[in-house]
Formats: C-alpha cells, sequence, structure tokens
C-alpha cells in the first residue's frame, strides 16, 4: 500500500526507500519483492526515468523471477467470470477490447494522461 502511494504521488524517491526497506526487512517474500520491484519500475516510468525502468526489469528478467499474474473475477446476471489483464479468451473479447479503447480515446479526448 505504502508502494502505490508513492506510486500515486509520483515519489521516486520514497518509492525506492521502501522498497530497499521491504528488501533488507523480507528478502524470503520473493513474490512480494517481485511485484514491488515491478511496481517500483513503473514509478521510474512514470515519472520519465525510462533507464531506471529499464534497468529494473533488466534485472528481473535476468534474475529468472516471475510475477505471479493477478486474476480478476465479476459477475454479470449471475455468472462469475474470471480474467486476467490482455486476456482474448471470452468470446467476445474483440468487441471488449473494441469498447475499452473507445473508452480510453474518450477520456484522453477529455485530458485525461495515461500514468504509464
Amino acid at each position: 500500500a505504502l508502494l502505490s502511494g508513492a506510486r500515486n504521488h509520483m515519489n521516486a524517491n520514497l518509492a525506492q526507500q521502501i522498497y530497499d526497506r521491504m528488501n533488507e526487512v523480507f528478502p524470503q517474500l520473493d513474490d512480494s519483492l517481485v511485484s514491488a520491484a515491478t511496481l517500483l519500475a513503473n514509478v521510474y516510468g512514470s515519472i520519465g526515468d525510462i533507464d531506471k525502468a529499464s534497468d529494473i526489469r533488466t534485472q528481473l528478467t535476468k534474475s529468472g523471477a516471475k510475477k505471479k499474474i493477478g486474476l480478476s473475477w465479476t459477475v454479470v446476471d449471475g455468472q462469475v467470470y474470471q480474467f486476467r489483464a490482455h486476456d482474448v479468451n471470452h468470446p467476445r473479447s474483440k468487441e471488449i477490447y473494441a469498447e475499452a479503447e473507445k473508452i480510453s480515446a474518450e477520456l484522453v479526448e477529455h485530458g485525461h494522461q495515461h500514468d504509464s
């Protein structure tokens, strides 16, 4: 939560301190540290420090560490649907992505700026 807060405030220095402290105190929590490193890379990317973000991602790749893919669930008309980011297994995924792209374009048109 602290790392996400640092990202929301685009505070890379604080995010780095939080990550370093997590790594120091909880070195055995590999899955959490991989996710934290990914979030840290996103913080650097969102403030425009692409080199630092790339370095972190390269280190993750070289280490062989894998981030667990998160799943989301939603209920529509009493039926539970499970999906992942960039999932194309739904029979209407082309329509879903087309609608998401349309909504994204409308948001940008009204001033929204994507942060990563």
